[in-house]
């Protein structure tokens, strides 16, 4: 991964969710580090896929319940973007209390 805060180049970020009140939210917070960009937003699996094609950030910041309470579209994201070059980093962003789920998301490929 690039910089952070220390003055170098940004970490490029990609944000994934199916509510664009908390994608925006996310935003909002995260660009106030100078360390941090926000490069793409995307609300579905198709989107992201595309997203994250298009802009190559070296983070991708994935809801794991991206569609009507399953987890399966989630999942099925960290599982195809641990296999492109350069790999991002993926960090899950969940409200549920499931450790079978974070589990699940970790050996799919999740850094965290």
């Amino acid at each position: 991964m690039n910089g952070g805060d220390s003055g170098g180049t940004p970490i490029r970020t990609v944000l994934v969710d199916d509510h664009a009140l908390l994608r925006e939210g996310l935003r909002a917070v995260l660009e106030r580090h100078d360390g941090i960009a926000v490069v793409g937003e995307a609300g579905s699996f198709d989107a992201a896929l595309a997203e994250v094609a298009h802009t190559r950030p070296d983070v991708v910041v994935v809801d794991l319940k991206l569609t009507a309470g399953t987890d399966y579209e989630g999942m099925r994201l960290i599982g195809e973007l641990t296999r492109w070059d350069p790999q991002p980093a993926v960090l899950v962003l969940t409200t549920f209390l499931d450790d079978d789920l974070v589990v699940r998301a970790v050996r799919a490929g999740a850094r965290g």
